[in-house]
């Protein structure tokens, strides 16, 4: 079996995704308008998720990185992505 056709290999690519539109956002809420006399600002609330899904991102990037390095036929995660056979078995 191909390690680009597990689970595994699959969240690497969406922890990929995830991290670059983070940035994306990220850098989009520095153009927010900013209130003078403000300590919270409108693109705080906004920053605190995107730090969140970034550091969640990351890690699932690291844990992707680990599961393809040491990956061994049997494991959970090494099943093939996609089909109906996956929910078949036991």
């Amino acid at each position: 079996m191909k390690k680009t056709q597990t689970m595994a290999f699959a969240n690497l690519i969406g922890s990929i995704f995830f991290i670059i539109l983070g940035v994306w956002a990220w850098i989009q809420t520095g153009k927010f308008e900013e209130v003078k006399n403000s300590y919270v600002q409108a693109a705080m609330f906004p920053r605190v998720m995107i730090a969140g899904m970034l550091i969640f991102s990351v890690i699932l990037f690291v844990q992707s990185i680990l599961r393809l390095m040491t990956m061994r036929g049997g494991h959970g995660l090494s099943r093939v992505k996609g089909g109906v056979h996956q929910f078949c078995e036991g």
